[in-house]
């Protein structure tokens, strides 16, 4: 939940660590909102990173 409300990461850093580019912040942000959502609430389906 800390990265998706705080933003301590930027797509640049992400990228860094995973490998996965996102566009964006705002895409980064909502990808990290439905992996929490489908880890703690029930999200039906494990979202997909882009490739």
């Amino acid at each position: 939940m800390h990265l998706v409300t705080n933003e301590p990461l930027t797509v640049e850093q992400w990228f860094g660590l995973t490998y996965v580019r996102f566009p964006d912040q705002r895409e980064l942000r909502a990808y990290l909102a439905q992996v929490y959502a489908y880890l703690f609430e029930d999200f039906e389906a494990m979202p997909l990173a882009p490739q």
